[in-house]
């Protein structure tokens, strides 16, 4: 089998963990971010760490043009990506003082439609090949809106419920299969700008082994630590009149 994968935003966070996960298990991998030098060395760390081959383009998702002849030429390279994983994400804090329709416009430009066109083309290309796996991030949020989070909530529901979509379109008459991680809480830049307790917090080490050896199972939902599980379906439950204060009171 070409064991080979295509991550975006992968120069840092979730990315960078599962492209030294895949790394370690001897995957041609093709790295997209914003940040060259970072790109860089992610993917020196990949050689390192087992890769026959790591490769990288510097684009932005919100830029169709360029993210489409990055990941055209990273699957060339690599011989045909196995593996598309969207990953590229933004988050902001939205108070309720302020007028975040601007945020959550470059939020969702990123979040969801970044993402949606990066798969949508990597679809397309697999489809053409007969096989692959698409792979796409969001969140535990993703099952109830916290607040100060509209923006970011909001974006994760919304590529949740395409992701969903997706698979049922691919599961009539295709060999393409999908898996959505919904990730709890990972040391990353972006969750260290977080100013509410972060339980159960683990490292981008410890999540990209956790994330590659279920997305290798092709597990549909992938809930990493294992204990959001359950509280991502009782989010999805619980009445109003007992999420509401909870969720203010944690945040």
């Amino acid at each position: 089998m070409n064991k080979s994968i295509i991550i975006t935003g992968a120069s840092d966070g979730i990315g960078k963990g599962l492209a030294l996960a895949f790394a370690r298990r001897g995957f041609s991998i093709g790295l997209i971010a914003r940040g060259e030098n970072r790109l860089r060395n992610v993917a020196e760390e990949c050689v390192t760490a087992g890769s026959p081959q790591t490769t990288y383009r510097q684009a932005d998702v919100t830029d169709s043009k360029a993210l489409r002849r990055a990941l055209s030429e990273l699957d060339n390279t690599i011989e045909g990506a196995t593996i598309f994983i969207a990953n590229a994400g933004i988050g902001k804090i939205t108070p309720i003082e302020n007028d975040a329709s601007a945020t959550v416009r470059t939020t969702f430009e990123t979040n969801v439609l970044g993402a949606i066109d990066g798969i949508e083309f990597m679809k397309t290309l697999m489809l053409k090949r007969g096989k692959g796996h698409i792979v796409g991030i969001s969140s535990i949020v993703a099952a109830r809106g916290l607040p100060r989070a509209r923006a970011y909530c909001s974006s994760k529901a919304a590529l949740h419920s395409y992701m969903e979509s997706l698979r049922a379109d691919l599961a009539v008459k295709t060999p393409l299969t999908v898996s959505i991680i919904a990730p709890g809480y990972i040391d990353t830049a972006m969750t260290r700008k977080i100013r509410f307790p972060m339980p159960f917090l683990i490292d981008i080490h410890k999540s990209g082994e956790a994330f590659a050896k279920l997305i290798l199972k092709k597990k549909r939902l992938i809930i990493v630590p294992k204990i959001w599980s359950p509280v991502f379906w009782i989010l999805k439950s619980l009445p109003d009149f007992l999420y509401y204060p909870i969720s203010r009171m944690l945040t």
